[in-house]
């Protein structure tokens, strides 16, 4: 019983971290965006104020509460704040609290008038926790910026890059792939920030990279999904075929995490069966995660060129406009 508790503690922890973290966001939000647009923030406060004064009046007069020029008012200051918003294309869901999970709003539980059941995210929290650490977790453990080794890098040999403007050794462009990842790291909140796409040979340094990065943004209480291209078509390709079989090894939180990962990395890129759907499931990815500027790396062994050719120009273009492209080259350093 004292392990049971235990676990249970851990797990209210992680909750209300999650909590706490969506909290901050909220608010370093809804700073920023009062900050582009005071008069938002002064339309909102007046709304806040004519709320709590209805809210009084109401308490005050109980059964007997008729002043509808309060509610007309509100309802009026309402109607401001939405226009405005539309008028500056505002999304009011940045406005709003978001949740890792929305079925049990970040509580672990589900609560109905006839029962109150664990959250599917909550299971799969406690498999996580009986299973040990994960298979992501050790590799963090091992791959991370604290133990990159600049020194297995060749810094004689020159390599022609940016079709031939530049030459620079392994050294001087991985150490400015890792200066560009920590600048990507450290304005992550900016919307403005491109994604990225890692291409080059095996054993290069590009998964190394992206748990580097990985790792790095969760320590901050950033949500990152990690999957291998066959991990993700896996998962993709259950829910829309075969929900029984993707209920036995997924939750619907697996799912609902592609979208709402703050960072999706996807690794070995063209590893996969490519097919139609692998072609539609990935451009709706990108195109969706673009739109919402939500952010992903993408890891492959492809260059761009065959990227193109294996699948189609609405993809590459996208990941043209969507991402910076970093190109590893060199020996094997058997990294990734």
């Amino acid at each position: 019983m004292g392990v049971e508790r235990e676990a249970m503690a851990t797990i209210e922890s992680i909750y209300q971290d999650r909590r706490d973290t969506q909290a901050r966001q909220l608010d370093m939000r809804t700073k920023r965006i009062y900050k582009d647009y005071p008069d938002l923030e002064k339309i909102s406060n007046r709304l806040s104020l004519k709320q709590l004064e209805l809210l009084k009046a109401k308490l005050l007069a109980g059964d007997n509460f008729s002043d509808t020029d309060l509610e007309l008012d509100l309802m009026e200051l309402q109607r401001q704040r939405d226009s405005y918003m539309k008028d500056y294309s505002i999304n009011p869901e940045d406005l709003k609290l978001q949740y890792y999970c929305n079925l049990c709003q970040d509580r672990g539980f589900i609560v109905t008038d006839q029962a109150h059941t664990k959250c599917t995210c909550m299971l799969k929290i406690m498999e996580d926790l009986r299973g040990g650490q994960s298979h992501i977790s050790k590799r963090m453990d091992q791959e991370n910026f604290k133990n990159f080794d600049l020194t297995i890098f060749d810094n004689v040999q020159r390599y022609d890059v940016f079709f031939g403007e530049r030459q620079l050794t392994e050294q001087e462009n991985i150490l400015e792939i890792k200066n560009q990842a920590h600048s990507f790291i450290e304005n992550f909140s900016q919307r403005g920030v491109k994604s990225m796409l890692y291409h080059g040979a095996p054993g290069l340094g590009k998964s190394y990279m992206c748990y580097s990065i990985a790792k790095e943004l969760i320590d901050r209480g950033i949500r990152v999904l990690y999957l291998t291209m066959n991990e993700f078509m896996d998962l993709m390709q259950l829910y829309s075929f075969d929900r029984e079989m993707f209920m036995q090894r997924y939750t619907m939180e697996d799912y609902y995490a592609v979208e709402k990962a703050d960072l999706l990395i996807l690794d070995d890129l063209g590893t996969e069966v490519t097919n139609s759907f692998v072609k539609t499931v990935l451009f709706n990815t990108i195109n969706s995660r673009m739109i919402n500027g939500s952010k992903m790396i993408i890891s492959t062994n492809l260059s761009p060129d065959e990227i193109l050719n294996r699948y189609d120009e609405r993809i590459s273009s996208r990941i043209m406009d969507y991402m910076q492209i970093y190109k590893f080259f060199g020996d094997n350093k058997r990294l990734g």
